[in-house]
């Protein structure tokens, strides 16, 4: 959490685990894909930029890049780019009617 979120502590803030977890889905979902289909995919690397000026107004948005290290044509980056923007997380997040209950432990 930074200044800005009430905090001088360095540990990531909530809204930045919630990112990870896009991220996280995204490059295992990479990874398990390329596997599954022969794919030479040696490395996924990703970054996750965050606009959060509107989250107030319901608008949350999520910029992640996707590198792909290995030896694929284009056509099998293609299916795979295609096969993240499925990822379990990127459909719970932009699909499901997410229901919160709390209660006493």
């Amino acid at each position: 959490m930074n200044e800005a979120g009430g905090s001088q502590d360095s540990a990531p803030g909530p809204h930045d685990y919630f990112d990870a977890a896009l991220a996280a889905c995204k490059t295992l979902t990479a990874t398990w894909y390329a596997r599954s289909k022969g794919i030479a995919l040696e490395r996924v690397e990703a970054h996750v930029e965050r606009d959060d000026k509107e989250e107030r107004n319901g608008k949350y948005v999520l910029k992640v890049r996707l590198g792909l290290h290995g030896k694929m044509t284009d056509e099998e980056r293609a299916k795979i780019y295609a096969a993240v923007g499925r990822c379990p997380i990127h459909k719970l997040m932009t699909t499901t009617d997410v229901v919160i209950e709390t209660a006493p432990l």
